[in-house]
């Protein structure tokens, strides 16, 4: 057999996990309340809140939704350009954590 077809369904699995996440991430209509209205977008913003849990948790800390909300209004700000104000990343961060995720 072929080394490449191994873990070939351990690799589906994962493919098929990440296909269902992107699809929750296309099928939700309330990013246009926040302006992300783009695709490649929404899918940067969740991964990268997705990295921002991993790494407190690689620390051992508890990442609250106060933290992930600062960090979306950091980077809403800061790397997207998209003016956000604290009251609206924290609801946009419940969003992705609780009905995105």
């Amino acid at each position: 057999m072929r080394d490449y077809l191994q873990q070939f369904p351990r690799r589906m699995k994962t493919v098929g996990l990440y296909a269902k996440l992107i699809n929750n991430i296309i099928m939700k209509n309330r990013w246009s309340s926040y302006g992300l209205e783009d695709v490649d977008l929404r899918i940067n913003i969740v991964f990268s809140v997705l990295l921002h849990i991993m790494e407190y948790n690689l620390r051992d800390q508890d990442c609250s939704l106060d933290d992930i909300s600062d960090f979306v209004e950091e980077i809403m700000v800061n790397d997207y350009g998209i003016d956000i104000i604290p009251d609206d990343a924290r609801i946009l961060s419940d969003f992705i954590v609780n009905t995105v995720l």
